[in-house]
């Protein structure tokens, strides 16, 4: 959790890598069955019971542009998105 504060490109580029590996995992999916896939889910866990655990402007700058990505993936497919 510090690491966003005192290492952000650190965190950025472990981010990226793995926003990476789950585009790169979905589009396979919907290239091997094109027009078949109807929901991508597309979630990260920002919170606990009571209350997040990222600042909404951390929330914003690491993980809102990896999951915008995947979320335009699925829709360029034809599928629809739950994201919770």
């Amino acid at each position: 959790m510090l690491d966003l504060i005192e290492n952000p490109e650190i965190v950025q580029y472990c981010l990226d890598q793995l926003f990476e590996m789950a585009y790169q995992n979905t589009l396979r999916i919907l290239d091997a069955i094109p027009g078949r896939v109807d929901l991508v889910y597309v979630a990260e866990d920002m919170g606990s019971q009571k209350g997040l655990m990222f600042s909404p402007r951390h929330i914003r700058k690491f993980l809102l542009p990896g999951m915008k990505r995947m979320i335009d993936l699925a829709h360029q497919a034809g599928a629809f998105v739950f994201s919770p």
